[in-house]
C-alpha cells in the first residue's frame, strides 16, 4: 500500500498516480518523548502486524535485518535512552536505533532477551547518544535465524545536550584507563562482549569491591540517567548491580543504578536502569562502580555507559 499527494485534473479527474517509498509530505513532526505505537511508520520492511494481548496492534516477524522507518522525529537538543515493549518466543535479538537509514549513524542498541512466548511482554532500555534536531529514525533488527521478536510500543527520554556517555573508555578498548578498582586486582582482559578487551576485576575480598570510576565533575544535579554495562563472572554466579556513591557534605549515599541479575561464566548479561541522580550541598565525590550483592568472585566488564 502507498499513499501519495495528488492534484485533482483540471476537468475533476483523478491523474496517473505514481507510487513512491517516499510518500506525501508531512504534516508535522513526530514527538519521540511519548510512547509511540510500534506500528506508526512511515515505511516497513520484512515485518507484519498482528492483534497484541495488551490491546490494538503490535509488530511481529521481525527478521535480522528488517527494520521500521519513521520520518520527521524531532530529538530537539538530544535523547539520552530508549525504551521498547518486546516479546519474544525465541532466544530474542537486538533493535539498533539508527538515524538516516537502515544502514546509518547507529545511536543506541537494545538487546532483547528470549520472554517465553511471542505475546509474553517485557520493556527494556537501553542508552542513546548522537540523537538530536529533527532526523528520519530506522529501527532496525538484528540476530540469529529465524523469528526474532515481536514489538509493541516504543518512548525515548530526553537527556538534554548530547547524551554522551559520562564514562571514559567504555569499550575499555584502552586497557584500564580511566578506571581504578575498590579492591582487588585490576586488569585489561581478551575476553570481550564486543571489540577486542573487557576489564577484570580479580582477587576482590568483599562483595562490594569491583571496578570503579570517578565522575564528580561529570554530573548533573537532578539529571536521570541511564546505565547499560555488560557483566560476566569468571567463577560461579553472583547477582551483579552497577551502583554509583554520592559524597555530599561529608555524608556518602549509594544509589543503586541497575537491578541486580545473575551472570555467569558462560556469557555476558546486560545490567541496565534508569535513575535520577541528585544530592544536597556540595559534591565532593562520586564514583561509578559494579559490585555483587554477595561473595567474591572475579567479575568482567564491557561496553559500560552512564548517560
Amino acid at each position: 500500500m502507498a499513499v501519495e499527494k495528488f492534484t485533482y485534473n483540471a476537468d475533476g479527474t483523478i491523474p496517473t498516480i505514481n507510487m513512491t517509498t517516499a510518500g506525501p509530505p508531512q504534516v508535522g513532526t513526530l514527538n519521540p518523548y511519548v510512547r509511540q505505537e510500534a506500528e506508526t511508520v512511515a515505511w516497513a520492511s520484512g515485518v507484519e502486524t498482528e492483534a497484541s494481548s495488551e490491546g490494538g496492534m503490535n509488530v511481529g516477524f521481525a527478521e535480522n535485518g528488517d527494520h521500521l522507518k519513521v520520518k520527521g522525529v524531532a530529538f530537539g537538543t538530544g535523547a539520552s535512552s530508549f525504551t521498547a515493549r518486546v516479546a519474544s518466543g525465541s532466544s530474542g535479538g537486538r533493535i539498533e536505533v539508527r538515524l538516516g537509514g537502515a544502514t546509518g549513524t547507529l545511536v543506541g542498541t537494545c538487546t532483547v532477551p528470549g520472554t517465553g512466548g511471542w505475546q509474553n511482554w517485557t520493556t527494556v532500555t537501553c542508552p542513546v547518544s548522537g540523537a538530536t534536531g529533527t532526523r528520519d529514525l530506522y529501527l532496525r533488527f538484528a540476530g540469529g535465524s529465524g523469528y526474532l521478536l515481536n514489538f509493541n510500543w516504543w518512548q525515548f527520554t530526553s537527556g538534554g545536550g548530547s547524551g554522551g556517555n559520562v564514562l571514559a573508555n567504555g569499550t575499555m578498548e584502552d586497557g584500564t584507563t580511566g578506571w581504578t578498582a575498590s579492591g582487588g586486582t585490576l586488569s585489561s582482559a581478551t575476553v570481550a562482549h564486543a571489540g577486542s578487551r573487557s576489564l577484570l576485576t580479580s582477587g576482590r575480598t568483599s562483595a562490594w569491591q569491583g571496578p570503579n570510576q570517578n565522575v564528580t565533575s561529570q554530573l548533573t544535579n537532578g539529571k536521570s540517567y541511564t546505565t547499560s554495562v555488560w557483566v560476566r563472572s569468571q567463577s560461579g554466579t553472583p547477582s551483579a548491580k552497577a551502583t554509583l556513591a554520592l559524597t555530599a557534605n561529608g555524608t556518602t549515599s549509594y544509589l543503586q543504578l541497575t537491578p541486580a541479575q545473575t551472570v555467569n561464566t558462560g556469557g555476558w548479561t546486560q545490567l541496565t536502569g534508569t535513575a535520577t541522580v541528585s544530592w544536597t550541598g556540595t559534591l565532593t565525590n562520586a564514583s561509578f562502580y559494579v559490585e555483587t550483592a554477595a561473595g567474591t568472585d572475579g567479575i568482567y566488564i564491557d561496553d559500560a555507559s552512564f548517560q
